[in-house]
């Protein structure tokens, strides 16, 4: 499971990140609103942890700007702010759930599994290339209507290509995805990823391709090279 955490203060930035670690998260961390709606917009996150009291203005502002761009998420707010009216406008404009600092760890890491167990509240959407389909609501990926089983990184990885199908993704975006935005990664990591990504879309029958383009990355593209999207029910063209 992949976490956003919003807090711009540094010892606890890096207690919540080792205790989520820890708990087999993958733990993403930015310090403002700005690279908060930037990371929203560039990855899929099974929920959000959020600060109020953000550098550029209120974290409960996250919510609305998901909401704008039919992003909306599990957000569990991590305040000081701890007035009961304070509270209750966190979870009137949509928080799962609100949480007063100090909290004690155990605590956290229970009211997350219980958010994770509860729909988002994500429209579902469906993206299909080739004879693969990628679920946005529950992050599964079909290969003729059957379930593709993989790893765990080699299931964000084709995420991340999938979600950008036709398009070069960078190595430094695939090993944020994969590892998170601080953590050092083996020089050969990413390819072994690809690799063994290759062959199970091979062994399982996908009709994908993923191209090396020297020096800058790599992209997914359909076999035939025809690639299509399905949201809501309606299909139309993936453009690239």
């Amino acid at each position: 499971m992949r976490l956003l955490l919003v807090e711009d203060e540094p010892s606890m930035c890096k207690a919540l990140a080792k205790l989520l670690t820890r708990h087999a998260f993958i733990v993403d961390v930015v310090p403002d609103l700005s690279q908060a709606r930037a990371a929203i917009q560039g990855f899929v996150y099974d929920a959000v942890l959020l600060d109020r009291t953000l550098p550029d203005g209120d974290g409960l502002q996250l919510i609305d700007f998901c909401n704008r761009i039919a992003r909306p998420n599990r957000f569990i707010v991590l305040s000081a702010l701890n007035r009961t009216p304070q509270r209750i406008e966190g979870l009137e404009l949509g928080a799962y759930d609100y949480i007063v600092k100090p909290f004690e760890p155990d605590e956290l890491i229970a009211r997350i599994r219980v958010a994770l167990r509860h729909p988002a509240g994500i429209a579902r959407r469906r993206q299909r290339i080739g004879n693969v389909t990628y679920d946005e609501d529950t992050r599964e990926f079909f290969i003729d209507d059957q379930p593709l089983l993989a790893r765990r990184r080699e299931h964000f990885l084709l995420e991340v290509l999938f979600t950008r199908a036709g398009r070069i993704v960078q190595r430094h975006d695939i090993e944020e995805a994969l590892y998170g935005f601080d953590i050092q990664i083996e020089s050969n990591s990413i390819e072994s990823h690809i690799s063994r990504l290759r062959q199970k879309l091979r062994q399982e029958g996908a009709t994908l391709l993923v191209q090396t383009v020297r020096g800058l990355g790599y992209r997914l593209e359909a076999a035939d090279g025809a690639a299509a999207s399905e949201r809501n029910g309606v299909a139309g063209a993936v453009r690239g």
